[in-house]
């Protein structure tokens, strides 16, 4: 490199060196010096792109920092619901530059009111290892239903039943797979579709139970299906003495629960009167 090469590249270094001396820095060591400003106020609603963030840099530098998937956002309103971050947003900024954009994030308390339209919210913590990971997953995955993201989500801020997570897609089925494997908890053979009310988004109260159970038969046979409750009473008679041979079957399952009294269930296949198989389900 001649004299005159090196001579540019030392002076462009030394232009460059001021805009890149906060690159890389924390979100909460910018706004406690005040180089960074940041609004986030709901759209209205609980859930995909339901927040928007405005961010200007204040400073006389540029810097590089990131809002992470796995952070809480805290209403301003203790009414209504926060909302865990699912989007990793990357905010680089020069001098007295801003940016404007929707974030994406889901209800993070599902007993609360959604978030209305202008409410604050506030940077929070980055929540507990498991919920970040949820989030990085839901961040690379965001083909997944709203939905069936909200409902894993309500499975680590409300304990809700891994079972209220849908599985009408490869995706949502994938995500199920996820949880099951994080959390080691067994995948349930089963989906429960939950109540919800003008003033709750979810209910423990279950509407209804469907699923699909593989079974096999080795010879001809008589089979019957039937439902039994916590006291070991026959509350639905699925089939009754219909013929099958050999072969490999599904049985598909699709129950109205919702007057049903709370506790496990189990659904027995007889074959020619004997326990075939069983499988529970929890209300």
């Amino acid at each position: 490199m001649n004299r005159q090469a090196l001579h540019r590249l030392l002076v462009l270094h030394m232009t460059l060196l001021p805009y890149f001396t906060q690159a890389n820095t924390s979100i909460e060591s910018l706004l406690e010096s005040g180089a960074l400003a940041l609004e986030i106020q709901a759209k209205g609603g609980h859930e995909g792109r339901c927040l928007r963030v405005h961010a200007s840099n204040t400073s006389d530098a540029f810097f590089v920092t990131r809002l992470e998937p796995g952070r809480l956002l805290i209403a301003g309103d203790a009414t209504q619901q926060d909302i865990l971050l699912t989007e990793e947003v990357i905010i680089a900024l020069s001098p007295a530059q801003e940016m404007e954009r929707s974030i994406q994030g889901f209800c993070y308390q599902s007993s609360d009111a959604s978030p209305q339209e202008g409410t604050r919210f506030y940077l929070g913590q980055m929540t507990d290892p498991f919920t970040m990971k949820t989030a990085n997953y839901l961040n690379a995955h965001r083909d997944i239903p709203l939905g069936t993201q909200q409902a894993a989500v309500w499975m680590l801020s409300d304990c809700h039943p891994m079972s209220a997570i849908d599985r009408k897609t490869a995706e949502s089925n994938a995500l199920v797979d996820f949880m099951s494997e994080l959390l080691h908890l067994p995948k349930p053979w089963y989906t429960t579709e939950h109540l919800k009310t003008v003033d709750q988004l979810y209910s423990p109260r279950v509407l209804r139970v469907y699923g699909e159970i593989p079974f096999e038969v080795i010879t001809y046979t008589v089979m019957q299906v039937a439902v039994i409750d916590p006291t070991g009473k026959v509350v639905n008679q699925l089939m009754r003495g219909v013929p099958y041979g050999p072969g490999q079957y599904t049985m598909p399952l699709d129950l109205r629960v919702d007057h049903w009294p709370s506790g496990a269930y189990e659904v027995q296949l007889r074959s020619d009167g004997d326990l075939l198989k069983a499988e529970t389900f929890e209300l």
